[in-house]
């Protein structure tokens, strides 16, 4: 079984639509991370790599949109959301944040300034050792730290993955695996992103 221990978590108020920043991190056998990105703030460029870079390449597995689709749908379905749509921008999006991540070997969200707000859920783990679903699976686990969908604030810290994944407002969402030599990293995007202050997750 998983475990994890969060080691610390910011939290801002968005400056337009109220959406949630923060960065709880995960360690754990696999890592996830969450975010919802607030609209309209300007990133940092990215600092200078402490080290050579290193190869990192796409690693979708087969069918992967599917899957991708399937596990996240399932989720939806039992809360009552509408299901997710794919979107090649979001996906691309991600495969983007992905090869920066596995090149320098960092594991952090994508603060960068969007012409859209997204949301995104990050996960991080050994290279070729988990499938897709379990990869997603482990946000989906965090749903027993719920007790109701109006609530799910003061679980942030816990559940803050699941929470975005089945987002009632949330129509869209593109993923990409990218690996380098030792790890595997799985980002997903989402639009409109969940986790906004003041509105029930469903």
């Amino acid at each position: 079984m998983l475990t994890s221990l969060y080691v610390k978590l910011l939290i801002m108020r968005g400056l337009a639509n109220k959406s949630l920043m923060a960065f709880p991190v995960a360690l754990l056998v696999a890592f996830p991370a969450l975010a919802a990105v607030v609209p309209g703030k300007p990133g940092a460029p990215l600092p200078p790599a402490t080290g050579p870079l290193l190869p990192a390449m796409e690693a979708n597995p087969p069918e992967f949109e599917a899957r991708v689709l399937a596990v996240h749908n399932r989720a939806r379905a039992e809360v009552g959301a509408p299901p997710l749509a794919w979107d090649m921008r979001l996906a691309d999006a991600a495969r983007r944040w992905g090869m920066e991540l596995a090149r320098q070997g960092r594991f952090e969200h994508d603060n960068s300034n969007k012409a859209e707000p997204q949301g995104e859920n990050l996960f991080m783990a050994t290279a070729r050792a988990y499938p897709v679903e379990m990869m997603i699976d482990v946000w989906e686990a965090e749903k027993t730290m719920l007790d109701g969908p109006k609530s799910w604030f003061k679980y942030f810290p816990d559940a803050g993955h699941y929470t975005q994944m089945v987002w009632r407002t949330t129509q869209r969402v593109g993923c990409s695996v990218v690996s380098n030599i030792q790890f595997e990293y799985l980002v997903c995007r989402y639009a409109s992103p969940g986790n906004v202050i003041g509105e029930p997750v469903w």
